[in-house]
């Protein structure tokens, strides 16, 4: 897990209220979970229900489930933190975190941005956080792969230098990377292929 953001940290406040641009700005730009996963959060049923099927606007967020989920639900209901440690993320061997090859994985090097997409249509991030989003995901990409290319990392870099119909372009390769997971061939009859 990643440290806090320092205004948390400087807080003398217990519960914070967060505001859905606020996460936007902190997590998609930067491409930092610090809210942690599902174990560290109490929902509401009744709130946790209408974000079950890890998509925004038929945008899915394959492989970054958490904080997927937490935007999601902090758009609709609010979201308060405990600027408390209630608990850590642990990671084995055998736990997708551990496990850079699996399909997985990499979807969710991938889904910031399709999460930054999502969140700069409605307002949420700036043209230039969405390029810094773009930027990270190259970045991270690299550290994780080396100089492998793909359409999708060729998606991103256009994102990340303000090119016309870049997020288009990211959206239907997204779309294209996702057909091998069960759900992700559900998704492209979204795609006009004509």
């Amino acid at each position: 897990m990643f440290s806090y953001p320092s205004w948390i940290n400087r807080s003398n406040s217990r519960r914070l209220n967060l505001t859905p641009d606020l996460l936007y700005k902190t997590t998609v730009t930067h491409n930092i979970n610090w809210l942690g996963e599902f174990s560290n959060c109490i929902f509401r049923s009744s709130a946790a229900r209408q974000a079950a099927r890890c998509e925004m606007q038929n945008i899915p967020y394959y492989g970054l489930n958490d904080i997927g989920f937490f935007l999601q639900l902090s758009e609709l209901h609010p979201i308060s933190f405990v600027n408390d440690f209630m608990g850590c993320f642990r990671i084995s061997p055998e736990s997708n975190s551990s496990n850079k090859h699996l399909k997985l994985f990499m979807s969710s090097v991938f889904a910031w941005l399709a999460i930054g997409i999502r969140g700069w249509s409605i307002g949420m991030i700036s043209d230039a956080e969405l390029a810094t989003c773009a930027k990270n995901v190259v970045n991270n990409h690299l550290r994780l792969y080396g100089a492998e290319e793909s359409q999708l990392l060729d998606a991103v870099r256009a994102i990340s230098t303000f090119s016309p119909n870049g997020a288009e372009g990211f959206v239907i390769r997204w779309f294209e990377f996702l057909e091998g997971f069960t759900e992700g061939k559900n998704y492209l009859k979204y795609i006009d292929k004509n």
